[in-house]
């Protein structure tokens, strides 16, 4: 619901005026090609137009490099350069590439050792510098060359989905999901490694707000929701106005802090006061725009968040529910989360909830609703999912594939899974997630994401949770 904000690129060129290279032409090719990607890859560019060679020089480009509020800075070694240099440079952006070009002869007197430039300033980073803790990423190329820009577009893709998560507001709506203690999340520590704030908003404020809206309004978002299905059921159509309430409360809650996402605790007390679920709202929202996460679980929220901004897609929040080792696949699932983007033929259906309750005394279990139903659309996933307050991920991808039978509610299965290339077997992601105790959530996104997000853990120190394969006798982490 808010602007994304661009990731804005530095460029320095450090030199040693003994190699005989055309350093001026490399550097002016490479601001050239800078210059081009930038409108290709979609980010804002600093140029320092000086060749550096000098520590003071250095210093000064540094302090300009700090205040143009640069995100990621390319030091190309346009030549060799003194290790002075990247010793006044190295904490002047958040994010450091160290960028080697290739050599401008093959023959003769060695022109720029460009190479052996990168690989000093990286062990001078990685080692003398460790105190600081700086973190850098090595680039070789032109800026046209294939290796480079594949590069590039990675790390600018998950600096943006940093940059757009970091600062972040998410609404806490009626606490967590009675029960689910598996979603418990420190704010403190969140706020610490993304500077997520998390507003808590009462249950019934969201109520008292939903049932302000005038009827008309109300009944404009209801007929809009009920052309969006394909079909929809008796019980459903006699809750789609509570379904419009609930989704304009929320949505208007959300603008009114500048949030980027919610968690909220969708039962029991929809189905207690208006015997309501609102699954079918949380599907629209995300749907729209507004991250979502079902059952107030906060970590999935900005998980979700971290993915939006990786893939350029809306995610969605699943359970897994049932693993087939016949065909190595297994069943991603939740009550009604559904939505038009993933589901199988662009449509949903809004259906009762299959799951009745609460039980009445007189007249025994109530239906409640209503729910987006649908079956996924086949398509590549990227899954991930923070645990331990933010110091650790789960990742793995694959593909949604057209398989049936499928339960009732937003379903479809998935196959071919891989985790940072390696293949997974199901079982042996049964295992991985068992031994470890992961929690119940699942957020995705359509595509191939896992390479930004794995550059997102290596930038923000979180470690990736490993396959563990499965075996006969009790594995625990």
């Amino acid at each position: 619901m808010t602007d994304r904000k661009k990731v804005k690129v530095g460029y320095i060129s450090l030199i040693q005026l003994n190699f005989r290279g055309d350093k001026q032409a490399q550097h002016d090719r490479s601001v050239k090609d800078l210059e081009r990607l930038s409108e290709e890859l979609d980010f804002t560019l600093y140029i320092t137009d000086e060749l550096i060679y000098t520590p003071a020089q250095a210093a000064a480009a540094a302090a300009c490099i700090r205040g143009e509020g640069v995100d990621l800075l390319l030091v190309q070694n346009t030549s060799f350069a003194s290790g002075f240099l990247i010793n006044a440079i190295a904490d002047a952006a958040p994010y450091i590439g160290l960028w080697a070009v290739p050599e401008q002869t093959n023959r003769g007197p060695l022109p720029q050792n460009s190479f052996c430039g990168i690989n000093l300033n990286a062990s001078i980073l990685k080692e003398y510098l460790s105190f600081k803790n700086v973190k850098y990423k090595w680039f070789f190329g032109n800026a046209d060359d294939a290796l480079f820009t594949r590069r590039l577009a990675v790390t600018l893709r998950a600096i943006s989905a940093v940059k757009n998560t970091c600062g972040s507001t998410v609404l806490h709506i009626g606490g967590t999901a009675s029960g689910f203690t598996d979603f418990y999340f420190d704010e403190r520590k969140l706020l610490n490694r993304f500077g997520v704030n998390v507003i808590d908003v009462e249950y019934g404020d969201i109520k008292s707000r939903a049932e302000s809206y005038s009827e008309a309004q109300i009944d404009a978002l209801s007929a809009d929701m009920a052309g969006s299905a394909n079909f929809i059921s008796e019980f459903a159509k006699g809750k789609l106005r509570y379904n419009a309430m609930v989704y304009q409360s929320v949505w208007d809650t959300a603008a009114e802090n500048g949030a980027s996402a919610v968690a909220m605790s969708c039962w029991p007390r929809f189905r207690q006061d208006w015997g309501f679920t609102p699954c079918a709202v949380f599907g629209r929202l995300n749907e729209n725009g507004l991250i979502t996460a079902c059952e107030g679980d906060v970590l999935s929220a900005v998980s979700m968040l971290l993915l939006k901004h990786a893939a350029d897609f809306e995610p969605i929040l699943m359970d897994l529910v049932s693993f087939d080792r016949q065909d190595d696949t297994m069943q991603l699932w939740h009550c009604g989360v559904g939505s038009c983007t993933y589901a199988k033929g662009g449509s949903i259906g809004i259906d009762t909830h299959f799951n009745p309750g609460p039980k009445d005394p007189e007249k025994g279990w109530l239906s409640a609703g209503p729910v987006a139903t649908m079956n996924f659309a086949p398509a590549p996933f990227t899954c991930m999912r923070l645990t331990r307050d933010c110091d650790a991920m789960m990742v793995f991808s694959g593909d949604i594939i057209d398989k049936q039978p499928t339960y009732h509610g937003s379903s479809g299965w998935i196959a071919n899974l891989s985790h940072d290339g390696r293949k997974l077997s199901a079982l042996d992601l049964t295992n991985t997630i068992m031994a470890y105790g992961f929690q119940h959530h699942y957020p995705l996104v359509r595509g191939d994401a896992e390479a930004v997000i794995m550059e997102i853990a290596a930038w923000k120190d979180i470690t990736v949770i490993e396959n563990i394969e499965y075996r006969d006798y009790l594995q625990l982490r």
